[in-house]
C-alpha cells in the first residue's frame, strides 16, 4: 500500500474512532444494567424457598436473556438508529463541500480505493463494537452464572414444562453480536450508498433511513390490508430486532404459579438471507456509482448527478407517501367491496397524492436550480 493510501487510512480511521468508543461504553452500559437487575437474583430465589408462603410465583428458564431482552427492547433500537446517523456523519464529515471534495479528488488514491477505505473503517467501528458486546456479555453471563445455575439445579425448566429446555447463554450472546453486525453492516451500507449519491448529508441521511425502512413499511401495509399476520414483517424489521424474543409461559405446582422464560430465534435463517441479500445489494449499487462515478460533487448547483437516481428516489418517497395518506384516510383495498371507491379507493388516493407530491418535489429543485443560476 503507497504511503498517500496509508495516511488516507489513517484519517479514516481516526475519524470513526469517537464512534467505536462511544458504541463500546453503551454496550457496557447494557450489560451494567443486566447485572444490576440480576446481582440480587439469587438471593430473592433463596428467600422464596426458604419461605414459600409469602410467594405466590416464581420464574426459571433463560433468566440472564430475559434480563438482556428487557434492557435492548426498552432503547435498542433508538440506540442503533444514534450509532449509525453518527458513523456515516464521520465517515463524510465536510466531504460534500466544494471545497473539499475537490481536494480530495485530486488526491493521488483511486476513487474506488477511497470508498473501499471508507467502507473498511466504518465495519471496524461495528466490528469492534459488536465484539465488544459479545465480550461484554460473556463476561456478566459467567459472574452471574453460578447462581443461575444453582437456581436453575433447584427448579429445573426442563422436569417442571412439558418440553422446555434452557438455551445456551454464552451461544446466544455471540449469535446476537453476529446478528448485531449483520444488521449494521447492512444499514451502514444502504446509507453510504445513499451519502454517495446525494451530495447534501441531510437529505441522504433521510432517504437512506427512509430506504432501510420500506421493507418494513409495505410489509406491515400488505398485512394490513390483507388482515394476515405474516412472518416477513419480523424478518423486514431485524434492523432494530436482532436478538432473542422471549416466550413466556406458566405452569401450575399446586398453588404456585411458575412463569417459564424461554429464548428463541424467530425466523433466523430468514433474517440472516434477508440482510445477505440487501449487503449484496448495497454492494453491488456502490462499485455501480463508483463506475459511473456519480460519487464525484460535478457542481454545486445539482445535489444527484443521475437523473435516474433522483427519479427513483423521489418516485419512491412519493408513492410511499401516497400509500400513507391513503392509509391514514381510511381507504383500505377491500376487493370483495361493492361500490368502485371502496374496492380502488386505496390505489386511486395512492395516485393521486402520489403524482402531487413528484410534482411538488420537482418544482421545488426547479426553483431552486433557478435561483443559483440567477445568483
Amino acid at each position: 500500500m503507497s504511503k498517500p493510501a496509508v495516511t488516507y487510512m489513517k484519517r479514516e480511521w481516526k475519524k470513526v474512532l469517537p464512534v467505536l468508543v462511544l458504541s463500546v461504553c453503551y454496550a457496557a452500559f447494557v450489560f451494567v444494567l443486566v447485572f444490576l437487575s440480576m446481582s440480587d437474583m439469587n438471593t430473592s430465589f433463596r428467600l422464596m424457598m426458604a419461605y414459600p408462603d409469602g410467594y405466590s410465583s416464581f420464574e426459571i428458564g433463560d433468566m440472564f436473556i430475559t434480563s438482556m431482552y428487557d434492557v435492548l427492547s426498552r432503547f435498542h433500537g433508538f440506540a442503533v438508529i444514534v450509532f449509525e446517523a453518527m458513523l456515516i456523519r464521520k465517515v463524510f464529515y465536510q466531504e460534500n463541500r466544494a471545497g473539499i471534495s475537490d481536494f480530495l479528488r485530486i488526491l493521488p488514491i483511486k476513487e474506488r480505493n477511497k470508498a473501499a477505505m471508507k467502507v473498511c473503517a466504518g465495519e471496524s467501528a461495528i466490528f469492534g463494537f459488536c465484539v465488544f458486546f459479545g465480550v461484554f456479555g460473556t463476561i456478566t453471563n459467567a459472574i452471574l452464572s453460578k447462581g443461575l445455575a444453582e437456581n436453575a439445579s433447584i427448579m429445573p425448566i426442563e422436569k417442571l414444562t412439558d418440553g422446555g429446555v434452557m438455551s445456551n447463554a454464552y451461544l446466544m450472546i455471540w449469535q446476537t453480536s453476529g446478528m448485531m453486525f449483520l444488521a449494521l453492516s447492512a444499514m451502514f451500507l444502504v446509507l453510504f450508498v445513499m451519502q454517495s449519491c446525494i451530495h447534501n448529508m441531510p437529505v441522504a441521511m433521510f432517504a437512506g433511513f427512509g430506504m432501510l425502512f420500506v421493507p418494513t413499511y409495505y410489509t406491515l401495509l400488505y398485512e394490513m390490508t390483507t388482515i394476515k399476520d405474516l412472518h416477513m414483517s419480523k424478518v423486514a424489521g431485524v434492523f432494530l430486532n436482532h436478538y432473542p424474543a422471549i416466550n413466556f409461559g406458566d405452569e401450575y405446582i399446586g398453588e404456585t404459579e411458575i412463569y417459564t422464560m424461554g429464548a428463541e430465534w424467530g425466523y433466523m435463517g430468514e433474517k440472516i438471507l434477508f440482510l445477505a441479500v440487501v449487503i449484496v445489494a448495497a454492494v453491488g449499487i456502490l462499485a455501480l456509482l463508483l463506475r459511473m462515478r456519480w460519487n464525484i460533487r460535478e457542481s454545486n448547483n445539482r445535489m444527484i448527478n443521475s437523473p435516474a437516481v433522483t427519479e427513483f428516489i423521489v418516485t419512491g418517497f412519493s408513492i410511499s407517501a401516497g400509500t400513507a395518506v391513503a392509509v391514514i384516510t381510511g381507504n383500505m383495498p377491500y376487493p370483495a367491496a361493492e361500490t368502485v371507491m371502496e374496492k380502488y379507493g386505496f390505489y386511486i388516493v395512492t395516485f393521486m397524492v402520489g403524482c402531487i407530491v413528484w410534482a411538488m418535489i420537482h418544482g421545488i429543485g426547479l426553483a431552486v436550480m433557478k435561483r443559483q443560476r440567477g445568483a
